[in-house]
């Protein structure tokens, strides 16, 4: 099983945008494999405005990562990655999550 942080530090240190075009360091199908998830039916409000794309939501511990992924010619690839403590996601959009 792989390690739910091994991404997340693939995440921390190679998601920059490159010099000279922006390159894709983490297609959706590699997220797929490597971190349990929950599909999200639309992004959150604060995503919507600058994804063009889709959304997944994981849980670690008591932290919530909303991966926001962009739709490209080869494989959707990780645009946006926004970490918050459950309290804080929770007091942001409550306990029952709607992007209504």
């Amino acid at each position: 099983m792989p390690s739910r942080f091994g991404l997340f530090a693939v995440l921390a240190f190679t998601a920059m945008p490159a010099a000279a075009e922006q390159a894709c360091y983490i297609p959706y199908t590699m997220f797929e494999a490597m971190v349990p998830h929950i599909d999200l039916d639309a992004c959150p409000v604060e995503f919507a405005a600058d994804t063009n794309g889709f959304c997944r939501l994981a849980l670690d511990g008591d932290t919530v990562r909303i991966y926001a992924f962009a739709y490209s010619d080869d494989d959707a690839c990780l645009e946006r990655l926004e970490s918050l403590p459950f309290a804080d996601f929770s007091a942001r959009h409550g306990t029952r999550y709607s992007t209504e």
